[in-house]
Order: C-alpha cells, then structure tokens, then sequence
C-alpha cells in the first residue's frame, strides 16, 4: 500500500493501492474526472469507501440521468474537487477527517 502524507504531520493516511498514489515532487499520477473504490485508512485505523469526482463530471451524469427520466444523483461517500488529482484527493480526505466527516459513514 502506498502510503500518502498529508499536511499535519501529527495525521498519517493510507489510500488503498488501487489509488497507486506517488508522491515524488511534480508527480500526480491521478488525473481524472471521476475516481472510485477509494478505500481511506484513517489514523485511527478505521477503512473508510469514498470516490471522488469533479464539478465537470458530476454535470455530465447528472444531464444524464436528467434525459433517462431520473431526477437525482446519489453516490455514497462522494466527494467533489476542483480536479480529481492526488494532491486535491489528500487535501480533502485531510480536511474532512479533522472536521468530524469520517465519523459519519460506514467503515469496512
């Protein structure tokens, strides 16, 4: 599993391997408008699912569904960023795991 750092250094997170997060300067392997099956170990050794999409993509399914009849777009644990990259990735997971979001879902 490859580990991800994030800005507290008190916080230490892992993404799963599938995310193949690199961390090397100038590299953000992860570039996409839509990431799932994203599994987060938090510090406090709770594996949470989560996905991540962009603005951009989200409007495409959500038109999407709009022309097949549905009305809504439902996702567990979806988190939206400006750019699905592995720096945005990091800094969400670090914002909404010290703002007490973790603690709303399911772990595995």
């Amino acid at each position: 599993m490859n580990e991800a750092k994030f800005p507290n250094p008190n916080d230490n997170f892992n993404f799963d391997e599938r995310t193949r997060l690199d961390q090397s300067p100038g590299s953000d392997p992860v570039q996409k408008s839509y990431f799932g099956q994203v599994l987060v170990d938090l510090p406090d050794r709770v594996r949470v699912p989560v996905r991540f999409s962009d603005p951009a993509h989200l409007a495409h399914d959500l038109e999407a569904n709009f022309k097949a009849g549905k009305h809504c777009i439902v996702e567990p644990a979806l988190i939206v960023v400006p750019q699905v990259t592995a720096k945005n990735m990091i800094v969400a997971v670090t914002e909404l795991y010290q703002s007490g979001y973790f603690t709303n879902l399911n772990p595995l």
